[in-house]
């Protein structure tokens, strides 16, 4: 099974992939996250990518 397909919480990807904190509380809102939710590696980086890139209004 490759790391993409593992299920891990999100503050475990945020750990490993260096993501900062605003920028995980960010995600949170925009995608209703709570906190332990858990997620492939390839679903927590679109989440961060679409936030980081995506618009700032309509959260």
């Amino acid at each position: 099974m490759a790391e993409k397909d593992v299920l891990k919480t999100i503050e475990v990807w945020s750990e490993q992939e260096k993501t900062p904190a605003h920028i995980l509380a960010g995600v949170k809102v925009r995608r209703n996250w709570v906190s332990g939710k858990e997620v492939t590696l390839k679903e927590y980086q679109a989440a961060v990518n679409g936030f980081v890139k995506g618009p700032l209004k309509g959260v």
